[in-house]
């Protein structure tokens, strides 16, 4: 029988720890009276209780979909989405994914919808809109 390994790239997580401006993108617009999310914070957003958390969060939600497990198919997506100031997760977006398989990326968007707040990232002692990137490797056994 094969066994689903989910693999998420701690290390290629792209988590940024510095003070910078927030940049435009796809934040909202200007009529809106939140701010555009930070590219880079002093303190990034964390899921409670760390990734490590956050990996076996993602590893029990995740549902392989069928058709890649029957064909074999291993993948990979990255994803971008934005941590709001309530922890909340927004603005989930596809960076990168395996073509052969597009049902890895709507099931990671599925599985990000539904996560737990998150404790949003800090800037000069303020919370704040911020981007968080991170790629999930999926793999059968």
């Amino acid at each position: 029988m094969k066994h689903l390994i989910l693999a998420l790239g701690l290390l290629l997580a792209s988590p940024l720890w510095a003070q910078d401006e927030p940049k435009g993108g796809d934040g909202p617009g200007p009529q809106s009276v939140l701010p555009a999310p930070y590219e880079v914070v002093e303190n990034q957003a964390t899921f409670p209780g760390g990734m490590d958390k956050f990996y076996r969060y993602v590893s029990h939600e995740f549902q392989y979909p069928v058709r890649c497990q029957e064909e074999g198919i291993s993948g990979y997506v990255m994803m971008r989405f934005v941590v709001e100031i309530d922890g909340h997760i927004s603005n989930i977006k596809v960076m990168e994914q395996t073509e052969a398989c597009p049902e890895f990326a709507q099931e990671a968007i599925r599985v990000l919808k539904k996560s737990p707040r998150w404790k949003p990232a800090m800037n000069s002692g303020k919370v704040v809109r911020c981007y968080y990137q991170l790629p999930i490797s999926f793999q059968l056994e």
